[in-house]
């Protein structure tokens, strides 16, 4: 009886360390096959960073295939589609996002294919499958770091089907949102060109009214009584000549147009109201000639100015297409012949444009109109 119970507590003791070994042994097997997959997927993605879409695609794909339902395999099925992208394979990717969205909807990678997609789908002349993308990281993964990315993307949309109103809203509510991201500069760029073009198009918005020529009005009276300008007045109504004629209904801008200059950022930002139009950048004055800070006016406007006796076509007039003078003698808001000096301080203390921003300006805004100049870096 004791032997029986000897081998028994011997067998006992044997199976246990058999089946520690195993165990320890299928745990050092989890823990390469792991590293395997990492060591992979790390491989891939160096391809990847280094361009090199043929090999990167590979690596994705065998991760894919060895390590299937490893973090690593999820990365790679995002990987594997942004790779395919790159080499022009956009329905290959589609399938791999799909994968990833149906597989996987509460992976960390899951917005960012969505994203891409949208994007991809963007390009491709999808416009209702890209917004239903972009769409749906507004709507079930608000806190991704992509948001404001889609709210643009919806913008972009929104601005290609003539949703004129709901394309401003999605811009403007990155600019006012996510001020500081990559999304809210193209918000800020997009909104602005949208609109311009909305100002100066035929296009009825908000900021018009029609008005209806009475006997002796010239374009000339009514831009004065307005306060707006009669080239503004011509594109808006498409005038190809400055004659008007009773009973003639022309649409009319509402509100001020006003200026701020900002010598820090340099940039010069037009307003309507207290509403945001465009962001334009300036250059400004240098340390030791620095653009006077304050309150002004517009007193003058000249097509071709000269500068210091020198005409418009002379290399040395660095004044550009166009001037827009200021209420403190010598300053004013100017073109250029030098525009790689735009974004700089480098000015003797006039705020100077790209020639095709301050031919825009210059149709948009009469005499009198408001400039500050504030230096802010907030």
């Amino acid at each position: 009886m004791g032997v029986m119970r000897t081998n028994v507590i011997k067998t006992l003791i044997v199976v246990f360390f058999l089946s520690f070994g195993a165990l320890s042994l299928f745990r050092y097997w989890q823990e390469q096959v792991r590293e395997k997959a990492a060591s992979d997927f790390a491989i891939a993605r160096m391809h990847y960073q280094e361009r090199r879409y043929v090999e990167a695609a590979q690596g994705f794909r065998k991760v894919i295939e060895s390590h299937p339902g490893s973090r690593e395999a999820i990365g790679s099925l995002y990987g594997l589609g942004l790779s395919l992208i790159q080499l022009g394979d956009y329905e290959e990717a589609i399938y791999y996002f799909q994968r990833l969205k149906n597989e996987f909807p509460a992976s960390d990678y899951l917005d960012k294919a969505l994203y891409r997609w949208g994007r991809v789908e963007e390009e491709r002349g999808n416009p209702e499958e890209s917004f239903n993308l972009y769409e749906s990281i507004t709507r079930d993964i608000p806190a991704s770091a992509l948001y404001p990315n889609a709210l643009v993307g919806m913008g972009r949309i929104s601005e290609l089907r003539g949703h004129w109103k709901k394309a401003r809203s999605y811009f403007q509510k990155v600019m006012d949102n996510f001020p500081q991201t990559e999304a809210s500069t193209e918000a800020k760029r997009r909104l602005g060109e949208l609109n311009i073009k909305l100002l100066t198009s035929p296009i009825m918005t908000e900021h018009y009214i029609i008005y209806e020529v009475a006997p002796g009005d010239t374009l000339n009276a009514i831009a004065r009584r307005f306060n707006t300008t009669v080239e503004l007045i011509m594109k808006k109504n498409e005038l190809k000549t400055p004659s008007i004629k009773p009973l003639q209904r022309l649409k009319i801008l509402q509100g001020n147009l006003h200026i701020v200059v900002n010598v820090s950022k340099n940039t010069l930002t037009l307003y309507l109201d207290e509403e945001f139009i465009i962001s334009y950048p300036v250059a400004t004055g240098a340390p030791l000639t620095p653009t006077p800070l304050g309150e002004f006016v517009i007193i003058n406007k000249l097509i071709e100015p000269m500068w210091r006796g020198l005409s418009h076509n002379d290399p040395g007039n660095i004044l550009g297409t166009r001037w827009l003078g200021l209420n403190k003698s010598g300053y004013g808001i100017h073109g250029t012949t030098l525009p790689e000096t735009i974004g700089a301080p480098v000015t003797l203390g006039c705020i100077r444009m790209f020639n095709k921003d301050v031919e825009k300006l210059f149709d948009l805004i009469p005499v009198g109109t408001a400039v500050k100049i504030i230096k802010n870096e907030h």
